[in-house]
C-alpha cells in the first residue's frame, strides 16, 4: 500500500468515525450501544439540513434511508443492526446507482476512480450500471457536525463521480 493510499484510508476512517464527537457511555451503560447509530439519528440531521429522509427497511430487514441531493437519489444502508423499532447499527453506507449510461462505464474507468479518490468507491456491474458507495463506521455518538461533514464529502464525491462517468 502506498503512503498516499494509507493516509487516505486513515483520514477516511477519522472522517466517518466521529472522533471529535465521541462520548463515554453512561454509568452502567454499554460501550457498544454508545458506538451505534440509528436511521432516525441520521434522518433527523438530514431533515434539519433541508433534505428529504424517508426511513424504510431493506431486504434483510435492516433500516435504510432514501434521500436525494442535487437531483441524485441515494440511500443510506445500515449494517450489523439490532432488530426492531429504534434499531441501532454499527455502520452505514451511502449508495447511489447510475444506469442507462452511454457509453457504459468500464471496469478500468472505475479502477481509475478508485485509485484517484479517497472516500467513495466505484464499481460497474455486467449491465453497465455504475455504483458509488461510501462506508462509515461511527465511533462514539454521531454528532450533527460529524455527520454534516460526512454528508459534505458524499456531496463532493457524487458530483465528481457524475462528471467521471459522463452523467448529465
Amino acid at each position: 500500500m502506498t503512503y498516499r493510499a494509507f493516509a487516505a484510508t486513515l483520514l477516511a476512517g477519522f472522517l466517518c468515525a466521529g472522533v471529535a464527537s465521541a462520548q463515554l457511555p453512561p454509568p452502567g451503560g454499554s460501550r457498544r450501544a454508545a458506538m451505534d447509530v440509528s436511521a432516525e439519528d441520521l434522518a433527523t440531521i438530514l431533515r434539519a439540513e433541508g433534505y428529504q429522509a424517508k426511513i424504510g427497511v431493506d431486504s434483510d430487514g435492516d433500516p435504510k434511508i432514501d434521500s436525494s441531493m442535487d437531483g441524485t437519489n441515494y440511500e443510506i444502508l445500515f449494517y450489523d443492526c439490532t432488530k426492531g423499532d429504534g434499531a441501532r447499527c454499527k455502520s452505514y453506507q451511502f449508495s447511489t446507482t447510475f444506469s442507462r449510461l452511454s457509453p457504459a462505464p468500464t471496469a478500468e474507468s472505475m479502477n481509475v476512480w478508485n485509485e484517484q479518490k479517497r472516500f467513495a468507491q466505484a464499481s460497474v456491474n455486467d449491465r453497465g450500471r455504475a455504483r458509488l458507495t461510501m462506508n462509515c463506521s461511527p465511533r462514539g455518538t454521531v454528532g450533527d457536525d460529524n455527520f454534516k461533514h460526512v454528508l459534505s464529502w458524499w456531496k463532493v464525491a457524487t458530483r465528481e463521480f457524475k462528471q467521471h462517468i459522463g452523467f448529465k
